[in-house]
């Protein structure tokens, strides 16, 4: 695969592990919390610690602190967003939407397991350093344009982190969360597209549709449901 194309998908994960981190590292201690040992029913809103629960995902539990810390770093990206990448900003997520993007990645968590597909913290860091030194090769020894879009990607990192009053070193180590369900969701991603094929859909749709589907069949279950 040559230079372009390599720094090109490094480039296209790199603005989920910048602007997705606060949700998506929150979403793993969602998950991390729910492998724990919680004594908890389906019919049980608070552990038996007494804490809080707010939706259950095919019986684990999404803790209402998990949700509230999600909501809490989202509202803190947004800002950082707005601030330092205007053109870049969208909408402000909205509560419900928020624990949406908890909802799915805790299903593709359990969907992974089921496939065997694991990922380790170690994993998710030797890829953030993998992506690094590719784009620190890039700003040396790239053609004019990688070296423009290896800086543009570098000086980005370093502006949040900066925002963050986080050195470089501790920006990749929280987000490694958010590396390890990127390279646990494009593991998954791979092993479906190589199984299925179709005349009218591109992988991407049919990706989008096994990701709509799985959610379908979830079993969740919301606090404030009826």
């Amino acid at each position: 695969m040559g230079k372009e194309m390599r720094f090109s998908l490094k480039k296209s994960r790199l603005l989920p592990i910048v602007f997705g981190s606060a949700v998506m590292i929150a979403a793993c201690c969602a998950v991390a919390a729910a492998n724990g040992s919680f004594p908890w029913n389906a019919m049980k809103w608070q552990t038996d610690s007494g804490e809080a629960v707010e939706a259950y995902v095919n019986g684990e539990p999404i803790l209402k602190k998990t949700l509230d810390k999600a909501i809490g770093d989202t509202r803190k990206m947004e800002e950082i967003t707005a601030r330092l990448f205007p053109s870049k900003q969208k909408s402000s997520k909205s509560e419900s939407e928020v624990l949406d993007d908890l909802i799915k990645a805790k299903v593709l968590e359990q969907e992974a397991e089921k496939e065997g597909i694991t990922v380790t913290d170690r994993d998710a860091l030797d890829s953030l350093r993998a992506t690094d030194r590719q784009i620190q090769d890039l700003m040396e020894n790239g053609s004019e344009e990688e070296k423009k879009n290896a800086k543009e990607s570098w000086d980005t990192l370093t502006s949040v982190a900066s925002a963050l009053h986080e050195s470089m070193d501790q920006y990749e180590k929280n987000a490694v969360p958010t590396e390890r369900n990127i390279l646990i969701q494009n593991r998954l991603y791979q092993k479906y597209v190589a199984g299925h094929s179709s005349m009218t859909e591109t992988k991407q749709e049919m990706w989008d549709g096994h990701v709509a589907e799985l959610m379908k069949k979830a079993d969740v279950k919301h606090r404030d449901s009826p």
